[in-house]
């Protein structure tokens, strides 16, 4: 399955704009500076009292849809 990963620094008050559906798709930058979306939804099993740090990677399916984002680092 095609990854690709990318660093997240979202304080808890951030993520929380998620969970409120303030926002449903969250932008970021990959390692390689391509510009990724994903859904918000897929950060809730992420979330911790600090908010959601660290190096993280999307699987997509094989059509191209992101399935699964998991921390990578601590």
């Amino acid at each position: 399955m095609p990854t690709t990963r990318f660093y997240l620094n979202l304080s808890y008050e951030q993520v929380m704009r998620y969970y409120q559906g303030q926002a449903e798709i969250v932008y970021v930058q990959d390692i390689y500076g391509r510009r990724v979306q994903f859904p918000a939804n897929l950060l809730r099993q992420l979330v911790n009292r600090q908010g959601v740090y660290g190096l993280f990677e999307i699987e997509y399916s094989v059509d191209g849809k992101c399935i699964a984002v998991k921390k990578i680092t601590p």
